[in-house]
């Protein structure tokens, strides 16, 4: 299964992404796992934050955290670091055309 990894600006909160909404549809039938980071929630908590905190930490907090993820600037020595999993093909094609979708 593909795991894809939210960081803090695509915390969808409003629901208001349309590749965001397909992905975590994605997520919900089960295609592809859906998870975020430890930093996500520190960013959140950040003072710049606060006008959008409520909405996107009660999101963020619907995630699986997974603290293997690699993040700049967040160590995570120590831990199974990893920057990418092997996957098909033809589930990166169609992840790919969510996230990409002006590449052709």
């Amino acid at each position: 299964m593909v795991t894809i990894s939210l960081d803090t600006s695509c915390i969808n909160a409003k629901g208001k992404n349309a590749s965001l909404n397909e992905l975590e549809d994605m997520g919900r039938r089960g295609l592809i796992s859906i998870v975020s980071s430890t930093s996500v929630e520190e960013e959140l908590l950040e003072p710049e934050m606060e006008p959008y905190r409520s909405n996107r930490l009660s999101k963020f907090r619907t995630y699986d955290v997974d603290t293997s993820n690699w993040v700049l600037g967040f160590s995570r020595l120590g831990i199974s670091t990893k920057l990418g999993g092997e996957s098909t093909a033809q589930e990166m094609e169609s992840i790919a055309a969510i996230l990409f979708p002006t590449i052709t």
